[in-house]
């Protein structure tokens, strides 16, 4: 696995391995686990989604940066689609107002 992000990093690894393992399976098992921790802990919701949010945030980026470096390895259509899944997700971080 390490080699996997070393080489997603470097802009080695295919697509869809920094989309489909990289990107999305551990950010989702982050999600997951951070939310049911901090959840088990703290039973605030507010609460949970913001510290998940804080631990989430910089894999996301390291995550989003090795599938932007490993776009030379697959067809057009697919960056295209990857770039833009990666942007919204980067994007929803951050809310639309502050209330």
């Amino acid at each position: 696995m390490i080699s996997l992000f070393k080489r997603s990093w470097r802009g080695e690894a295919t697509l869809a391995e920094a989309f489909w393992l990289v990107f999305t399976l551990i950010n989702l098992l982050i999600i997951l686990t951070a939310t049911f921790v901090l959840f088990h802990y703290t039973h605030d919701y507010d609460s949970t989604r913001r510290m998940a949010n804080t631990i989430l945030f910089p894999y996301l980026i390291f995550s989003s940066t090795c599938v932007w470096r490993c776009e030379k390895n697959a067809s057009e259509f697919f960056i295209v689609l990857s770039k833009a899944i990666v942007i919204m997700s980067v994007v929803s971080f951050f809310p639309l107002s502050v209330s």
